[in-house]
């Protein structure tokens, strides 16, 4: 969806109004929170756990949002003990939307003004950029949407409802497509097919070349959300976070939907809301699916779509799979370590000291440490074997979403475009 900074239809206005208020109320989740205080659901905790066992560290030129082996099991990324800020980009395109990928040491991001940014992290020089804002809509602004890359191609999901190929190496736009719904997550590419789905719930699979294969109309959802998880493939299955709080596992090739799974046990205490439910998405480890509700679930799913277990903690974004471990930040503003083998809690540590709302990224797994940080201005490290917060970094700006991982860097970024580079 778009807001027109002149003129705009009523239906634009509306949609655009709702999904503005659902951010600056904080209803971009499932609970309306009042005082951050567990009142009634309490999970079952842990008799002890075995020392986790640490893979080895791994260095990634790539990053493509999710930063795991292709068992779906997360990457321990090479990484400084003692992290310094080594080098800062300022902000020249406006707020950065959904999260920024990288390829071939080429930074790639989709900012409100509706471009798409290219910067060599060789030089820290930008490349090209090129606006994706439709003639039409010259006075629009995108607050959805986002990237995927495959065969040399970046392909952009808009809030204007389109979907666009891009070459990467010169920014030239190959093909374009509008539908009827605006996109508020990115592309999701797998099984070298291109699935979208758009706020009303519809996921769409494509060519890389842009040609249309299915389309899924039989799940709709009535929620509006303001932010939400993306589907995730696995095995010849697309595995879909529907907003209205539905898991389902569709045929990658043929669009038919296998199962589904409701996530219908908010935690008891909390108001619910209709804006959005899935905050986070899917992660997929050894024919299981980890996913948390920010209404207070957390499951896990075999992929035939019986249930392994559940848990009553939310989750605000996805989870951090480390071999028989999991690690998520709670909708309570904690980072929780669970068991993976029956989902009792190992440990949980709260990662603010503030009664009120704050939002937290991550965690990213690197140098044998979770890394957290979020709009209290923190870059936070924590030992993955006891919770303890071992290097807490102040920064000069408010982050906009999770760290990214690249040579050696994490890199922080921040609403209003700029990136701070660690190492």
């Amino acid at each position: 969806m778009v807001i027109n900074h002149k003129r705009c239809s009523f239906k634009s206005f509306a949609l655009g109004s709702l999904i503005l208020t659902a951010a600056l109320l904080g209803c971009a989740s499932e609970d309306i929170n009042g005082e951050r205080v567990n009142l009634v659901a309490k999970i079952s905790k842990s008799s002890g756990s075995d020392s986790i066992k640490l893979s080895r560290q791994i260095n990634s030129y790539d990053w493509d949002g999710f930063g795991v082996f292709k068992s779906g099991e997360n990457i321990n990324f090479e990484f400084s003990q003692r992290p310094v800020l080594y080098k800062r980009i300022k902000g020249t395109h406006g707020q950065i939307i959904g999260s920024p990928i990288i390829i071939d040491q080429t930074l790639l991001f989709l900012t409100d003004l509706g471009v798409v940014v290219s910067i060599d992290l060789k030089s820290y020089k930008e490349n090209w950029s090129v606006s994706v804002i439709p003639r039409s809509d010259n006075n629009e602004i995108v607050i959805g949407g986002g990237l995927a890359a495959a065969d040399g191609r970046i392909f952009v999901t808009t809030s204007f409802g389109e979907l666009i190929s891009i070459t990467i190496p010169n920014g030239v736009v190959d093909w374009r497509f509008r539908f009827p719904s605006p996109f508020i997550v990115a592309p999701t590419i797998f099984d070298q097919q291109l699935f979208t789905m758009s706020a009303d719930g519809v996921v769409r699979a494509h060519s890389l070349a842009g040609i249309s294969k299915w389309q899924q109309k039989n799940v709709r959802s009535q929620h509006i959300p303001y932010q939400h998880g993306r589907p995730v493939g696995n095995s010849k299955r697309l595995f879909v976070p529907y907003p209205g709080g539905k898991l389902v596992a569709l045929d990658s090739k043929s669009g038919l939907e296998l199962w589904s799974y409701n996530y219908n046990s908010p935690r008891i205490g909390h108001a619910k809301s209709s804006l959005g439910k899935f905050i986070g998405t899917p992660t997929i480890v050894d024919e299981k699916i980890y996913l948390g509700s920010y209404s207070g679930q957390f499951s896990a799913v075999n992929v035939d779509g019986s249930l392994e277990w559940d848990a009553a903690i939310g989750a605000r974004g996805s989870a951090v799979v480390i071999a028989n471990s999991i690690f998520f930040i709670s909708d309570l503003d904690a980072l929780v370590h669970l068991n993976r083998t029956d989902g009792t809690e190992v440990w949980s540590k709260a990662v603010s000291d503030k009664k009120e709302t704050v939002v937290f990224y991550g965690p990213i797994f690197a140098g044998d440490r979770l890394w957290v940080t979020g709009e209290s201005r923190k870059l936070i490290a924590i030992d993955a074997q006891t919770g303890s917060i071992e290097i807490d970094i102040k920064l000069d700006l408010i982050p906009g979403g999770n760290p990214l991982y690249s040579d050696g860097k994490l890199i922080i970024y921040s609403n209003k475009g700029e990136f701070l580079f660690f190492e």
